[in-house]
C-alpha cells in the first residue's frame, strides 16, 4: 500500500491503513530516520502476507502504533541494507506473527530496543527467523517491559525458516557462510506472558549445529503456559528470576545447550515507574526537583558503585561500564531505571 525508498527523515503520524492486498508499508533501500507514531494498521488474521511494516535502514522509531494483521506485525528485514538503531515503544500488536527479525537478514541488524509493548493473540511475540540461504548477524537486541496474552510462542527463534523442524537432531553441521543465521547478545527483561495456548512452548529455539544462538539472557521473565521450552543449539544462556506457572521449576527439552552459571547474589531490582523528571537518555541522566539526589550503578551480581550526588535539578553524563541499572535516591524515595542504552 505504501512503499518508500532512498529517503531521509520520514514521519508517518496518526494514519490508518486497512486491508492492503499485500504488505501495508515497506521501507527499503537507503532509508534513514523513520518515525511511525500512532499509526493504526488492520487486516484480517487470515489474510496472507499482510505485514504491517517491513523495514531496513538506519534508525527507526515505532511509537504508540497499533498493528493487527495476518502476517508479521513489524518485520525488520536487512536483506539489502545494514540495519541498526531501532526502537519499538508502547506499541500494541493484535493478531499477526509478532515483532519479527527476518527472514532476510543478509546485511545484518543490531541495536534493537523494544520496550513497553503489548501482544494479544499474536502467533509469536518475539520472533527471529532465517535460513541457511538468507541469514546474517543479528545482535544486541533488548526486549524490556513486554506484556503478552494468548500468544502461541512468546519467544521463537529459528534458523530453518521457512520450515519448522520438530527436531534438528538428524541435521549435520554445514559450512559457515556469509548467509548463516547468527543470533547473539539477546536480552529479555521484565516480560510477563499469560494464557499461552495449549500445546505450545514458551521458549522455542531451533538454531543450527554449526551456529548456535549465543548469549541469550532472560531476567525477571514469567510464563503461564502448558509447556516450558524446546531449545536446540544455544550457548551461554542465563535465566535469572524466570518462573513458569508461578514456580521456578522448568521442564522441557534442550540439546547442545550450555548455561552460564548464575553469579547473582542479590536480584537485580525490577524497575519501578520512574518518578517525574528522572530519565536516562543515552548517557545523560536528568534529575529535576529539589533535594540531594544520589545516583548509583547496580551490577548484575548485586554489587553497587556510587556515581555521584547532586543538588537537583542537575544533569550529568553517565559513563557506561556494562552495568544493568541506574538507581536514583532522592528525598527517601528510590527509583530504578533500566540502563538499556549504555554498554
Amino acid at each position: 500500500m505504501l512503499s518508500v525508498t532512498t529517503t531521509v527523515r520520514i514521519l508517518l503520524s496518526d494514519l490508518r491503513f486497512r486491508n492492503a492486498p499485500n504488505v501495508h508499508t515497506t521501507f527499503h533501500y537507503g532509508i534513514t530516520d523513520l518515525t511511525m507514531r500512532r499509526v493504526n494498521i488492520y487486516a484480517p488474521s487470515t489474510s496472507p502476507n499482510t505485514d504491517g511494516c517491513d523495514f531496513e535502514g538506519l534508525r527507526a522509531l515505532f511509537d504508540h502504533d497499533t498493528i493487527q494483521n495476518g502476517d508479521d506485525n513489524i518485520a525488520i528485514q536487512p536483506g539489502h541494507d545494514s540495519t541498526a538503531e531501532i526502537t519499538v515503544q508502547d506499541c500494541f500488536f493484535g493478531t499477526g506473527h509478532g515483532l519479527s527479525i527476518g527472514s532476510w537478514c543478509g546485511k545484518g541488524v543490531r541495536n534493537l530496543l523494544a520496550i513497553r509493548d503489548t501482544f494479544v493473540g499474536t502467533t509469536s511475540g518475539i520472533r527471529m527467523k532465517a535460513g541457511r540461504d538468507r541469514g546474517g548477524m543479528a545482535r544486541d537486541l533488548i526486549y524490556s517491559g513486554i506484556k503478552m496474552t494468548d500468544v502461541q510462542y512468546p519467544l521463537y527463534i529459528t534458523s530453518y525458516y521457512p520450515s519448522s523442524p520438530a527436531t534438528t537432531a538428524a541435521d549435520t553441521a554445514a559450512a559457515v557462510t556469509a548467509t548463516t543465521p547468527n543470533w547473539r547478545n539477546i536480552q529479555v527483561i521484565n516480560l510477563v506472558s499469560t494464557s499461552t495456548l495449549k500445546g505450545y512452548n514458551s521458549v522455542v529455539i531451533y538454531a543450527l549445529p554449526e551456529m548456535a544462538v549465543d548469549s541469550l539472557t532472560l531476567t525477571n521473565v514469567h510464563f503461564t503456559a502448558p509447556n516450558a521450552f524446546s531449545i536446540q543449539h544455544s550457548h551461554h544462556m542465563l535465566f535469572t528470576g524466570v518462573t513458569y506457572n508461578a514456580t521456578s521449576s522448568w521442564f522441557g527439552t534442550a540439546r547442545d545447550t550450555t548455561w552460564r552459571k548464575a553469579v547473582v547474589t542479590t536480584s537485580v531490582p525490577a524497575p519501578s515507574t520512574p518518578v517525574p523528571g528522572h530519565r536516562l537518555v543515552g548517557r545523560m541522566l536528568e534529575i529535576v526537583g529539589t533535594g540531594v539526589a544520589r545516583v548509583r550503578e547496580l551490577r548484575a551480581n548485586g554489587a553497587a558503585r556510587d556515581l555521584f550526588t547532586c543538588q537537583a535539578p542537575c544533569e550529568r553524563n553517565v559513563e557506561g561500564t556494562g552495568m544493568r541499572w541506574i538507581e536514583v535516591e532522592q528525598g527517601g524515595a528510590r527509583t530504578f531505571i533500566p540502563d538499556l542504552r549504555v554498554r
